[in-house]
């Protein structure tokens, strides 16, 4: 996988030749827990409210554009993006809630949807902050060590650093493609893959980097969910049918 981020010119030409992530691998008990009727499963087993298991087979590839707008309501994303983290074992009260704190903070900062970024963690980590890949990746977005130095990471294992990271890289990976109707999952298959290796194949994302996009699609519509179902305001970002 491949990583990288923060201002912009300056981080473009270091980003454009650099992979993101690390795959590191979650195991399925780290996984949200959910009941037989779709609710999903707090830590202690309680139900927090009904949400998507499984986003349908036909899930597209993209999303609305308006993921590069800031939310208009920070209270309510930081609340879902909470409960969605701490649905997962071994995520403490206190954890969760620094997470989704940096989450909507940087998505504020960066002017994109926090629930991307936090749908991307997912993937990446499972929202373990201590998460090292067999690539060396580290973190919660699974940033490599050459991404250090333009992230200005100091310490990838920091939550602060390490969400600010990941989300500046998203936010300049969707700069970076043009095309609105195929950005966003262009966007989230190069940090999986690096900038230059989607260009290369002329924008075609194959099937492992199209499966990558695809889970990190249902996590959001999972969060997406999680929040509208808890009688939370709706933002005004839609996935594309």
């Amino acid at each position: 996988m491949s990583l990288g981020i923060l201002p912009v010119v300056a981080l473009v030409a270091v980003m454009v030749f650099s992979g993101a992530s690390g795959s590191h691998t979650v195991s399925h008990k780290d996984m949200p827990r959910f009941a037989a009727d779709g609710s999903l499963l707090g830590a202690d087993s309680k139900l927090i409210s009904p949400v998507v298991l499984e986003a349908p087979a036909d899930y597209p590839l993209q999303l609305n554009s308006e993921v590069e707008t800031p939310s208009p309501n920070q209270e309510q994303d930081f609340d879902a993006i909470r409960r969605y983290i701490s649905s997962y074992k071994m995520i403490g009260p206190e954890e969760a809630d620094s997470i989704a704190h940096y989450l909507v903070d940087y998505g504020q900062r960066h002017e994109i949807d926090p629930k991307l970024a936090a749908a991307l963690i997912a993937r990446e980590s499972g929202f373990h902050s201590n998460a090292i890949s067999k690539t060396g990746a580290k973190g919660l977005g699974q940033l490599k060590d050459f991404n250090f130095p333009s992230l200005n990471i100091s310490n990838p294992f920091d939550v602060k650093e390490n969400v600010g990271g990941t989300t500046a890289y998203l936010k300049n990976m969707l700069r970076v493609w043009k095309d609105k109707t195929q950005k966003v999952s262009l966007a989230i298959g190069s940090y999986y893959k690096g900038h230059n290796a989607i260009k290369r194949d002329n924008g075609q994302l194959d099937n492992k980097t199209n499966a990558y996009v695809r889970d990190i699609l249902k996590h959001y519509q999972n969060i997406s969910a999680l929040r509208k179902s808890v009688g939370l305001a709706t933002d005004g970002v839609t996935i594309e049918k």
